[in-house]
């Protein structure tokens, strides 16, 4: 995708080769997601789903600047709240 222009938003931090179209790394924040649930979890109440909330990293400023950084970061926010509907039904 690189070779044809593209810019890339990814999960993790490409090769050197990439990085001038690497926009973004799109990451779960795992510790939080553990964090909501660990006293359930310590109560033995296992088995639960729950959203993982998202966040960016790895950020070129160069293609992403710092206001359209937060626009992004509240789209995927208000996606996982449900106030975006994907017309998806996972």
């Amino acid at each position: 995708m690189a070779q044809d222009d593209l810019q890339i938003i990814g999960e993790s931090l490409p090769s050197s080769a990439l990085k001038s179209s690497w926009v973004a790394s799109l990451k779960p924040d795992l510790l939080s997601a553990v964090q909501k649930i660990f006293p359930d979890l310590l109560a033995g109440h296992g088995g639960q789903t729950l959203p993982s909330p998202l966040y960016l990293t790895d950020v070129n400023s160069d293609l992403l600047s710092v206001g359209k950084q937060r626009l992004a970061q509240q789209v995927l926010d208000e996606l996982q709240a449900g106030l975006i509907n994907t017309g998806v039904t996972p």
